[in-house]
């Protein structure tokens, strides 16, 4: 089955040259050149919207992802200089950042994501939008790209497991139900939860689908592999001001747990007596930024920041001494 982009492709070929074999001979070139560019993540993710092997969803996942990341770069901006937007975060910061928003990545993913970030940018200060600025080829610079990448192969990565998991959920004729469904899916996913899981299995069966109910094993798979598949994290910041900023619905969980990294790491700098810096100007102490990340999070802390900072210093106060 091919998709609506495959439709797109034949019908501007159509009024490009009109005649069909030669639609059918730019087409295979056009294919061909897809191929031999597929070691880029963009022409890759065509290609296989293109065949009909993933549905537009998964592009339209992969272009969220870049948006919640620039997101959660101007709310930590935004965190540490009271609520102006100054287009620099610390390099350091970032990264802790990156880690807390990508809690599940291996340290050799989480190096490359490191290093890609270095040959973007020299210095200990980023000007975070060019991470994902294009040139007139429209191309990104090497974050983007290894952003794009590691995205595709964690999927891939995601569907192997899975697919192992589910054959050893399968009867003799190569049958498996909705409860070795689930199996499989807990297996490669313990943080998995009851609604996204029952979005799978609908996705499993094609629809709805009765307890006990059989699929064969190989179009389950091919089902779910047409769509957006990710582990879900747990969301680490449960119980912080965070989390309870996080119930008005607007914040990224995943930016939560990224800003509650770097919350941390100024505490940690506090404690120690340390001040941040900012490329204009100097920031006020650690304490005064926790408040403000606080108070920038739709008001959720007005006293104080949580029972965490600084042994019950008010924020804004004096930094602790050893």
């Amino acid at each position: 089955e091919k998709g609506k982009l495959a439709d797109f492709m034949y019908q501007a070929l159509q009024k490009k040259v009109g005649i069909q074999n030669a639609i059918v001979e730019l087409g295979y070139s056009f294919v061909h050149g897809l191929h031999k560019c597929s070691y880029d993540a963009d022409c890759e993710l065509f290609l296989k919207i293109l065949m009909g092997e993933v549905n537009e969803e998964v592009y339209h996942e992969q272009n969220r992802l870049q948006s919640d990341l620039n997101d959660m770069f101007v709310m930590l901006d935004q965190a540490g200089n009271a609520n102006r937007t100054t287009g620099k975060l610390f390099k350091d910061e970032l990264i802790v950042a990156l880690q807390g928003f990508f809690p599940d990545k291996s340290e050799e993913r989480m190096t490359a994501l490191k290093a890609s970030i270095d040959e973007d940018v020299e210095g200990d200060i980023i000007e975070y939008r060019v991470l994902f600025e294009e040139d007139r080829e429209y191309n990104q610079g090497s974050f983007a790209e290894e952003v794009k990448d590691q995205q595709l192969q964690e999927r891939v990565d995601y569907l192997n497991t899975l697919e192992n998991s589910m054959w050893q959920q399968v009867d003799e004729d190569y049958m498996i139900n909705d409860v070795g469904i689930m199996r499989a899916f807990r297996a490669v996913d313990s943080n998995i939860t009851k609604d996204t899981l029952k979005f799978y299995l609908e996705r499993c069966f094609n629809g709805k689908y009765k307890d006990g109910d059989l699929v064969d094993v190989l179009q389950a798979m091919n089902r779910v592999r047409k769509g957006v598949v990710k582990k879900e994290s747990k969301f680490k910041s449960a119980g912080s001001v965070l989390m309870k900023a996080a119930k008005n619905g607007k914040q990224n969980k995943g930016a939560l747990d990224a800003l509650e990294a770097v919350r941390a790491m100024w505490i940690e700098k506090e404690m120690a007596g340390t001040r941040l810096k900012i490329p204009d100007g100097e920031a006020p102490p650690p304490a005064v930024a926790q408040a403000f990340l606080g108070h920038m999070l739709e008001g959720a802390v007005t006293k104080k920041v949580d029972a965490a900072l600084a042994n019950g210093e008010t924020p804004g106060g004096d930094a602790p001494t050893e």
